[in-house]
C-alpha cells in the first residue's frame, strides 16, 4: 500500500511518546477491547523501566517463559501512537501454531484508515532485516478486518486451526519474501 500519510514513521518505543502510548491504551481499556500485541499488557507506571525491558527483550534478555526474542514497534502519525506491532524473531512451537511472526494493534480510533496496512507492511521490512523471509502471521477467522490486512501484504492463507485459548478457528496466513 502507498503511504499516503505525510508524517507516519514506524518507532521503536520511546519515552518521548509516552502520553500518546498511554492514551491508546486508555482507549482499548475503554472499550474492553483485547490488549494485543501483548506488549499492550506491560506494566507502564515506570514507564522508562518497560521502554527498557522491550529493548531487553529485543536482544533476548529478561524473556518470559515460553517467549523469544522479540521487537516491538510503534507506528506514529503526526507524532501520535496510531499502533503497535511486535516482531518475533523466531518461532516456538506454540507461535507456530497461533501468534506467529507478527502481531498487532491499532488505536480504535485510528482504524479503516489504512494504519493496520502499513504498520504490517512496515513490520515485514523489520523482518526482512532481521534474515526472516517467510513469515507467519495469524488472526482469528472472525477478524475479517485483520484477515484483509494481511492479505493486503501478501499473505496465503495456508490453514485454519482450532484454538482452545481464543475458542474460536485460527487462520494462519505466511507471507514469502524473496
Amino acid at each position: 500500500m502507498a503511504n499516503t500519510h505525510k508524517n507516519i514513521k514506524l518507532v521503536s518505543p520511546s519515552i518521548e511518546y509516552k502520553n500518546s502510548y498511554i492514551s491508546l491504551l486508555d482507549e482499548f481499556n475503554s472499550l474492553n477491547e483485547p490488549l494485543i500485541p501483548f506488549p499492550l499488557k506491560m506494566d507502564y507506571s515506570d514507564f522508562p523501566k518497560m521502554v527498557e525491558e522491550l529493548r531487553g527483550y529485543e536482544k533476548g534478555e529478561n524473556l518470559l517463559s515460553g517467549f523469544v526474542p522479540h521487537s516491538t514497534y510503534w507506528l506514529i502519525d503526526n507524532k501520535e501512537v496510531v499502533a503497535v506491532a511486535n516482531l518475533r524473531h523466531r518461532l516456538n512451537d506454540h507461535l507456530l501454531k497461533e501468534g506467529g511472526h507478527i502481531g498487532y494493534g491499532v488505536r480504535p480510533s485510528s482504524r479503516k484508515k489504512g494504519f493496520a496496512t502499513i504498520l504490517l507492511a512496515e513490520t515485514i521490512k523489520k523482518a526482512l532485516d532481521k534474515g526472516i523471509k517467510s513469515i507467519l502471521v495469524t488472526c482469528e477467522k472472525d477478524n475479517i478486518a485483520s484477515a484483509k490486512v494481511i492479505q493486503k501484504n501478501d499473505g496465503i492463507l495456508e490453514d485454519e486451526l482450532f484454538s482452545p485459548a481464543h475458542e474460536g478457528i485460527i487462520q494462519r496466513y505466511w507471507i514469502h519474501i524473496k
